[in-house]
């Protein structure tokens, strides 16, 4: 149904234009493009391959002059045979280079590699010299006590360190240890550095490589006494290792020394000489020449390339123009379609946003997780979308899966039957909120199922309807809500065939305890009676009214005579509790009730003025004697 959209046939026909005409420009200039192959190909068989073989012989040049530094430092065959091989390679390449010159138009660059090749004979020769006289001459003896006597040592003191820092790491840290253990830690890192200053001076014989081992030398003493004077504070395996670093140290400043006076006695006379005054020099001229080559041989590719660039701006610009015959036709659908879009994209936002801001909804997958959230829905349950895309949903119950509710409302909605009811929210700072849920099953595609959750805030209603029902000054249920309640727990008793009582609560002498303490105590009196009977009664199908004055009203729902009397016994030794004073009653210091209840086992017969007379009278009982309990 979308194809056959008015606006989806303009932008079909006007796309089936342009690639019409597009397929009309590559079909005229493909002679264009045939031309500019065979210009390339003649690029790739003449310059590419003399820019590529001078950087080449570059490379192999600055090779053969490291291999054969490498082999005066270390007198390793493997330099003296990669030298070798790189000679064969630069001969290769040079004959590769005399083939190209043939077809050369440039008198200089012919000159230039006439020269390059004279030198490359010279220096051949001076490497080989060079080569030749190591052998008399090497620094090996010195490297040899590196490898073979300092590494090693360094190493076995490393892991002594490691081992003494698992022995230490593993205990509390008090200040002490922690001292030791950054001692530690920079006697390792020093004794690293002296490693790493023998080794220049070995490779570069420069002075001041002993003056920084030195200085290092001694840092790393100073950690070394910090460690031994700390040592009574770490385990006996700890102190002895501390005394092996100790003489491994000793033996390694020894080395070290004698390793200096080695290289000192080393020469390399004859090939340091030559490669320093021949070898070095020679180089840098060789590269250079190379180097200018490799430039004019890229400023003939640079020429090359701007011919081709003018060609193919000159095929450009005959594309531009059939282009614009195209863009001219579809200038105006592109407009068109433009602000239509616009303005349905402008609308969907807006209800989108309206949607997102005021309206309280998410979407379900098949398992409850939560697809999309609206912000509105998001702040009334304390979060953010993040908080809960992806997550298991729980209907937003405030129990979540322990909610027994939970269960039901699975089963109602996987049978596709809409499911509606009240959720009480309590965010962080205690504040309550309530929400009208519905979850209506919605079929997405033939995958499965989910389900839109829409929600909406009826916690004024329901501050209404509690101001309605809740009596002002104790918050307890009022007479109003009494007379509702009872008859419907009443009904339902008689329903389900199981036990109701009313128990009617009276305070003793109430009337001369206002005359005495004023209105004022009486109401407070009345509230804390109220947060004893709350405080005792906590079960939700038990009810608390406050029938009048003085008087409150009890519903228990399926409970014995044992059960009532002893909660009734103790909302009178909780009322005692409160030690309220009252010098105007008979019966207590205190404050007392008298407390009429009526059990009915079997209420199928009774109605809720019987039941109230009943609960009444033995009211009436109980308070002969006052600060009493009457059950019938």
């Amino acid at each position: 149904m979308l194809s056959q959209h008015p606006t989806n046939k303009i932008i079909n026909m006007g796309f089936v234009l342009i690639v019409g005409i597009f397929a009309l420009i590559v079909t005229i200039s493909f002679t264009e493009i045939i031309a500019l192959q065979k210009k390339s190909k003649t690029i790739t068989q003449t310059d590419i391959p003399t820019v590529y073989i001078s950087t080449s012989m570059e490379n192999l040049i600055n090779h053969t002059l490291g291999s054969l530094r490498s082999w005066m430092l270390l007198k390793d065959e493997h330099f003296k045979n990669d030298l070798l091989e790189n000679w064969e390679k630069i001969r290769f390449a040079e004959e590769q280079m005399v083939q190209l010159s043939r077809n050369w138009h440039d008198s200089t660059d012919k000159a230039q590699f006439d020269r390059l090749r004279s030198l490359l004979v010279t220096y051949e020769h001076v490497q080989l010299e060079i080569l030749e006289l190591v052998h008399q001459d090497s620094n090996l003896p010195a490297n040899q006590l590196l490898a073979e006597r300092i590494t090693p040592l360094l190493l076995s003191m490393t892991d002594k360190v490691i081992e003494l820092v698992d022995l230490e790491e593993i205990k509390e840290v008090s200040p002490e240890r922690r001292k030791f253990l950054i001692a530690l830690f920079r006697f390792r890192h020093t004794l690293g550095k002296t490693l790493a200053h023998i080794r220049s001076y070995i490779l570069t014989e420069k002075e001041h490589f002993i003056e920084d081992f030195h200085e290092v030398w001694q840092m790393n003493q100073h950690y070394l006494n910090m460690l031994n004077a700390m040592a009574h504070h770490v385990s006996p395996d700890s102190q002895k290792i501390i005394g092996d670093l100790i003489q491994d140290r000793e033996e390694l400043g020894t080395l070290t020394q004698a390793t200096f006076s080695i290289r000192q006695s080393e020469e390399f006379n004859r090939a340091n000489y030559l490669l320093r005054t021949q070898a070095t020099g020679m180089n840098q001229v060789i590269n250079g020449i190379l180097n200018q080559l490799i430039v004019n041989q890229q400023s003939m590719l640079q020429y090359d390339n701007n011919v081709m660039a003018d060609s193919i701006d000159a095929f450009k610009n005959k594309l531009l123009m059939i282009s614009v015959i195209a863009f001219l036709v579809t200038i105006w659908l592109g407009v068109r379609i433009f602000y239509k879009l616009s303005a349905a994209q402008t609308t969907i936002d807006k209800r989108a946003a309206l949607i997102d801001q005021n309206i309280m909804i998410a979407y379900l997958d098949q398992n409850g997780t939560v697809k999309e959230i609206t912000n509105s829905l998001c702040r009334a349950l304390g979060g953010i979308k993040s908080d809960f895309i992806g997550k298991p949903s729980f209907y937003f119950l405030p129990e979540k899966e322990n909610d027994p509710r939970y269960t039901n409302i699975t089963q109602i909605i996987q049978t596709d039957t809409v499911w509606e009811g009240e959720i009480e929210i309590t965010h962080r700072n205690h504040k309550k909120t309530w929400l009208y849920s519905k979850i209506i099953p919605t079929v997405e595609n033939i995958h499965g199922r989910g389900y839109t959750n829409i929600l909406q805030d009826i916690t004024d209603k329901k501050h209404i309807e509690a101001l309605s029902i809740t009596d002002k000054l104790t918050s307890v249920f009022n007479r109003r809500h009494f007379d509702n309640i009872f008859e419907q727990q009443l009904r339902h008793a008689q329903r389900t065939s199981t036990s109701i009582a009313l128990c009617i609560l009276d305070i003793d002498y109430f009337k001369n305890y206002n005359d005495y303490y004023g209105h004022q105590a009486g109401d407070h009196a009345l509230t804390q009676v109220a947060s004893a009977l709350k405080q005792n009664l906590k079960r939700t199908n038990d009810f608390i009214f406050r029938l009048g004055g003085e008087e409150f009203g009890i519903v228990f729902s399926n409970m014995s005579n044992d059960q009532i009397n002893d909660i009734l016994h103790q909302v009178q030794n909780s009322i005692i509790g409160l030690a309220i004073k009252h010098e105007r009653s008979k019966v207590h210091q205190y404050l007392t009730v008298s407390m009429g209840c009526k059990l009915c086992i079997n209420a199928r017969e009774t109605e809720p003025d019987m039941l109230y007379l009943a609960a009444d009278s033995a009211l009436y009982q109980a308070k002969k004697n006052r600060n009493s309990i009457v059950i019938v």
